[in-house]
């Protein structure tokens, strides 16, 4: 995941969208003046090669609005030299300006929680409340409010991930460890501790950070009353934890590579996705144990994987939502074959984590799927996550013995400040 500091400030990005419009810089006409009554505009914002799943969607829409084309939008206009910046600038700028399509799927990867907050899409539940074909009831109601900002429901989720942690008793053991004393996120980090002491690396680098924000840090931001939540000594400890892995991991491979975890001294590797392709099948024949990481709600913490928006700009606001109801229904949601994301769909999970298990080999008493979902207490956006690294990585001076704690502490408490508050 690429993480950078955010270089401007949305009400710069508002100002710049906007004479790019009136200038002609952006180039192409406004979609909505290119639409007519027969025609829906989608944009597949998806980091990944989705065409079976997004082809899915597309197919269902189609068999029931038989007279309506969709028109892919493109932020790139054509230009192949643009980069995934660019595109996602153009992007936000078409939205903030009044352009953009009528439908967003995405990845979230081009949205920031700015973004979401900043009154360009509309509030989902104008559709829900009329609309008798859709019970919220039938969804894991943690995974779909987290769509709910300023009391408005932003986005519909569609899929999503949760993490596991993969270790065996052998390591637990070697690192004085019981699995008991994993079951809540403050047992978790003081393994890290046991961990090192023991002469353990607790997780690749890179994976401690996503741990840490999925366990530790998930509520940090809190974006409707523009603040942060955080005991700073409890922060120092996790900080100090990073400190000590950076130094101990410096020799191991900087890819999440399950195997070379698996044959050294590494405690835990962590499966982000909850995907199964990470190597579930070199662990279930041994002693594996799979943890799931426990956040200080005592529940864990899911990423939304996939979600849907519509532009508040739209002339198709009707046709939009009901494009996004192809996604939802349960003929979309049982495809789980077509994509290794979990779905929102209650009834469907069990579906999901069988064909994978059975994909894979994976034993069932090697981890308990069926209350995967029952666990889940809070969900996190890409944007979320991103805000979280970000805000992780303005340590790195610490890390590296470049600035103290204090001073790295300031520095990224008065950044999130005035991002919050803008």
């Amino acid at each position: 995941m690429k993480h950078r500091y955010k270089p401007y400030s949305i009400q710069l990005l508002c100002f710049l969208c906007i004479a790019l419009v009136f200038c002609g810089c952006i180039g192409g006409k406004k979609l909505s003046e290119q639409n007519t009554k027969k025609s829906l505009s989608v944009y597949f914002d998806m980091q990944n090669n989705e065409e079976v799943w997004t082809s899915l969607v597309v197919n269902s829409f189609k068999k029931k609005f038989t007279d309506i084309d969709i028109v892919y939008y493109d932020p790139s206009r054509g230009e192949a030299a643009l980069n995934n910046d660019d595109i996602n600038f153009v992007f936000t700028a078409d939205m903030l300006s009044g352009n953009g399509p009528d439908v967003i799927i995405t990845n979230g990867w081009s949205l920031s929680v700015k973004t979401l907050l900043s009154g360009a899409f509309f509030d989902l539940d104008q559709f829900i409340d009329n609309d008798v074909s859709i019970n919220i009831d039938d969804y894991n109601s943690t995974i779909m409010n987290s769509g709910v900002i300023n009391n408005q429901r932003i986005f519909m989720p569609i899929q999503y991930y949760q993490c596991n942690l993969l270790t065996t008793d052998y390591k637990l053991n070697h690192t004085l460890i019981s699995p008991a004393s994993l079951q809540t996120a403050d047992g978790l980090l003081n393994s890290f501790g046991k961990a090192l002491d023991n002469g353990y690396v607790p997780a690749y680098e890179s994976m401690f950070k996503v741990i840490a924000s999925y366990s530790f840090l998930y509520d940090i931001f809190d974006y409707n009353n523009r603040s942060i939540n955080i005991e700073e000594n409890f922060l120092r400890t996790i900080i100090d934890t990073w400190k000590e892995i950076h130094i101990m991991a410096k020799d191991t491979p900087p890819a999440y590579n399950c195997e070379y975890a698996y044959e050294n001294d590494i405690l835990f590797f962590a499966d982000i996705n909850m995907s199964f392709q990470a190597g579930y099948y070199l662990l279930c024949d041994s002693d594996c144990v799979v943890i799931p990481p426990m956040n200080r709600e005592n529940g864990s913490t899911a990423l939304i994987y996939v979600y849907s928006l519509i532009n508040a700009n739209s002339r198709n606001p009707e046709l939009s939502w009901e494009f996004i109801k192809c996604s939802l229904e349960y003929d979309f949601q049982k495809r789980v074959e077509s994509h290794k994301r979990i779905p929102v769909m209650t009834n469907c999970v069990k579906k999901y984590f069988d064909y994978w298990c059975g994909f894979y080999g994976v034993p069932d008493a090697v981890i308990d799927f069926d209350n995967a979902a029952d666990r889940i207490s809070a969900a996190l956006t890409v944007g979320q996550m991103d805000d979280i690294i970000t805000y992780l990585d303005m340590f790195l001076p610490y890390i590296n013995n470049e600035k103290s704690f204090e001073e790295c502490y300031a520095f990224a408490s008065n950044y999130f400040s005035i991002y919050l508050s803008e």
